[in-house]
């Protein structure tokens, strides 16, 4: 059964993002925003500097980066230390992103990174899905 409808789709592919509301519970929701001020909370936020830009990749990344495929790992925003090296704003403000492996490794996030109706969604949308199948067995087996 198909989870888009045509106004869905023409907008993915005039816009290239999709916000389908309600598509989460609101505990599901909340349980991983808990769940990612724990995660945030628990890190030692004076041991990485790294920050996540889109621009100057190569001279952005470093052994962090690249060694973050099996790990849960933290990118700082840009601007988010200052001159003296100090954050800026409260921690949970500067991150830009945390991975790569929270879905693999934090058993809240893999339960909604592999739930089916990603697949589905993926499948729909005209997205590669051959991985994902498999991605989602594996995390049903979980």
């Amino acid at each position: 059964m198909p989870y888009l409808n045509s106004e869905q789709l023409e907008h993915f592919n005039s816009k290239g993002y999709l916000i389908i509301n309600g598509f989460w519970e609101s505990s599901t929701v909340d349980q991983l925003e808990e769940r990612m001020g724990y995660i945030l909370q628990s890190f030692d936020y004076d041991s990485v500097n790294t920050i996540f830009t889109t621009d100057e990749q190569c001279r952005k990344t470093d052994d962090y980066f690249l060694e973050s495929g099996n790990k849960i790992r933290f990118f700082w925003e840009e601007k988010a230390w200052d001159e003296n090296g100090k954050l800026v704003s409260k921690p949970s403000e500067c991150i830009n992103k945390v991975g790569h492996a929270l879905h693999d490794l934090d058993e809240r996030f893999a339960k909604v990174s592999y739930d089916p109706r990603i697949y589905e969604l993926c499948r729909e949308l005209g997205l590669e899905v051959s991985c994902l199948r498999y991605l989602i067995f594996v995390g049903n087996e979980r």
